[in-house]
């Protein structure tokens, strides 16, 4: 399934029926795909942007009242919001990891 189908929980419309809701508030990536672990022999499969258009699309659907990402450093969080503007949609937040 492409991204919207996994954001959603699997094929199908509309949002995955143990939610009991039509949409969520906020979707968030959690993590950026960092990890990498052939980079050192020269392969990597980055499928940051397909994410983000998975995000564009739960939100253009209604199934996301917001989208965000988590974890993302300045250089990445330009990149999504800039890609995300380009398909309308508003970056509503970047949860970061913070310890007091």
């Amino acid at each position: 399934p492409g991204p919207t189908a996994r954001a959603r929980g699997g094929a199908g419309g509309g949002p995955p029926p143990r939610l009991g809701r039509e949409s969520v508030d906020l979707m968030q990536v959690h993590m950026p795909d960092i990890i990498q672990p052939f980079a050192a022999f020269g392969v990597e499969n980055r499928r940051e942007e397909a994410h983000w258009d998975g995000l564009a699309e739960c939100y253009h659907e209604g199934l996301a009242k917001n989208v965000g990402v988590s974890n993302y450093g300045p250089t990445l969080l330009a990149r999504c919001h800039e890609h995300l503007a380009k398909r309308g949609v508003p970056l509503a937040s970047n949860q970061i990891h913070f310890n007091l």
